[in-house]
């Protein structure tokens, strides 16, 4: 077998293509492939960074959502608890601030499960 050599180029000393135009080739396409592979990289950089940004954003709006349900779970375990009585209570006395706060709360949980089921669709 002449694995791939051109036997007669070779008993003549010559080439089919001059070894300065190959070794020209080669270093032509090492270079596009080191600056191809180094745009990959960079791209994959900013992708990374892009990602871990949002994951950030995800972490803080969660840990604000949990401060949230937090809030709303004490003020259904008090009215629980409380009933109607700590309601007409509040709402008899100088608690009106309460009272909203209260119906604040409750009306935002609300809202909340109705956000929470229908993104969950």
């Amino acid at each position: 077998r002449n694995q791939g050599y051109n036997l007669q180029a070779m008993s003549t000393g010559k080439s089919s293509e001059p070894t300065g135009n190959n070794e020209l080739k080669e270093m032509m396409r090492k270079k596009r492939n080191r600056q191809s592979a180094a745009a990959s990289r960079e791209r994959r950089k900013k992708y990374i960074t892009e990602l871990e940004k949002k994951i950030e954003a995800i972490v803080a709006e969660n840990r604000e959502l949990d401060k949230q349900v937090t809030l709303q779970d004490e003020a259904i375990k008090f009215l629980v608890m409380h009933g109607e009585d700590s309601i007409q209570a509040a709402s008899s006395s100088q608690n009106e601030v309460v009272l909203q706060a209260i119906m604040n709360a409750v009306d935002h949980a609300e809202a909340e499960q109705q956000h929470h089921q229908t993104s969950q669709r």
